[in-house]
């Protein structure tokens, strides 16, 4: 069975988070075909970003309404 794997960006507002992501993304995707993006922005509700990204052509879903350090477990499922 082979392992999910998966990485954690934060920053600053404006740092480029987003743009990295789909690049990454998509640099994954064109090499092994299975990357997605899950996104987060503190518990927003309303995540610009996540749409913002779905737009580009990667795989995303968002988790609102908490932080992602608390999902780890919840990520595996």
């Amino acid at each position: 069975m082979q392992k999910t794997k998966y990485m954690v960006l934060s920053g600053f507002l404006g740092a480029g988070k987003t743009t990295s992501m789909i690049a990454f993304a998509r640099s994954v995707n064109r090499r092994y075909g299975s990357a997605a993006i899950l996104a987060n922005d503190l518990g927003a509700g309303n995540i610009v970003d996540a749409d913002f990204t779905a737009e580009s052509g990667v795989l995303t879903s968002s988790i609102a309404g908490n932080c992602i350090c608390y999902q780890h477990e919840n990520l595996i499922d």
